[in-house]
């Protein structure tokens, strides 16, 4: 499996990943996600064009830039899914219905494939960037993470 960014995304076969978290600590008024980042863009140093975010927690009421627009299955779960605007980018997220998801393993493609076949994304664009952590918007917490993989096979 070779490991790159840059890559388009009709060339991308995989994006296999896995994450163990926790709050260790978090206070009552906690207002937080915690999610994996995609960054789809034309090249690797322009500015990207789409953040396709999964949520696997949105804590004390949470929500995404946008507007949710559908709920969809992908992987096993079921998500609502948000459209918006942040800055110059189109931003999706994906939110996760089932409460916390602390344990997550599954192929990020399935995501980026979903939005391809139905959003109109193009598969030209390239994978330019996966991240992963939490945004709190308010509140304090501690988020440890006990094992965390994510990978590209092309």
């Amino acid at each position: 499996m070779v490991q790159t960014l840059g890559k388009k995304l009709s060339a991308i076969t995989s994006v296999p990943a896995s994450w163990s978290w926790t709050y260790t600590s978090a206070s009552s008024d906690l207002v937080a996600d915690v999610s994996y980042d995609l960054w789809l863009g034309t090249d690797l140093i322009s500015k990207s064009k789409f953040e396709i975010m999964i949520w696997l927690s949105a804590r004390g009421g949470a929500l995404p830039a946008g507007s949710k627009i559908s709920t969809v299955s992908i992987g096993g779960y079921s998500w609502s899914l948000y459209q918006g605007v942040v800055d110059t980018w189109t931003v999706y997220s994906f939110v996760t219905n089932s409460g916390e998801i602390t344990n997550f393993k599954n192929d990020l493609k399935l995501f980026i494939t979903y939005l391809t076949t139905n959003k109109g994304v193009s598969t030209s664009l390239l994978l330019t960037g996966v991240q992963a952590g939490t945004e709190p918007f308010s509140g304090s917490a501690t988020l440890t993470t006990t094992s965390f993989r994510a990978a590209i096979a092309a």
